[in-house]
C-alpha cells in the first residue's frame, strides 16, 4: 500500500511542476495522497480540483488539510472544504471530525489525521 505525501503544490497553469508530481504519483501506483496544505497559492478550489481530476481521476483518494494560503477559500461555497467533503464521500474513507480541519480518517486500514491548525 503506497501513500504519496505532498505539500505546497501550486497550479499547473502557473508552473509545470504540479502536473509532473501528479503524473509521477499515478505512474508509481500510489493508492492515496496526503497533502499538507498550501494547495494552489491562488485561491482557486475549482482549478485545484480540476487539476486533480485531470491527472488522477475524480474518485482518487486525495486527502488534504488547509495551509495558510488556503484559508480565505476554505469555508466559502464551492471552497476547498466542500470539495474535500465530496471527494471523501467518493473514496469510502471512514472519517470523524470537521472535514480537513480536525479530522481522523481510516482508508484501507491506514489511519491518519488531517489538521488545519493553526491556520483555521
Amino acid at each position: 500500500f503506497t501513500v504519496a505525501y505532498v505539500g505546497d503544490m501550486g497550479l499547473a497553469l502557473i508552473s509545470s511542476a504540479p502536473g509532473k508530481v501528479l503524473s509521477l504519483i499515478r505512474r508509481r501506483g500510489a493508492h492515496m495522497v496526503l497533502h499538507a496544505g498550501d494547495l494552489d497559492y491562488r485561491g482557486h478550489p475549482e482549478l485545484f480540483q480540476a487539476q486533480l481530476d485531470a491527472h488522477l481521476g475524480a474518485g482518487f483518494p486525495y486527502f488534504y488539510a488547509p495551509g495558510d494560503h488556503d484559508v480565505k477559500r476554505w469555508y466559502s461555497p464551492g471552497g476547498y472544504q466542500e470539495r474535500l467533503a465530496h471527494r471523501l464521500n467518493k473514496t469510502g474513507a471512514l472519517c470523524n471530525g470537521e472535514v480537513g480541519v480536525q479530522l481522523v480518517c481510516s482508508y484501507r486500514g491506514f489511519v491518519f489525521v488531517l489538521s488545519g491548525l493553526p491556520f483555521i
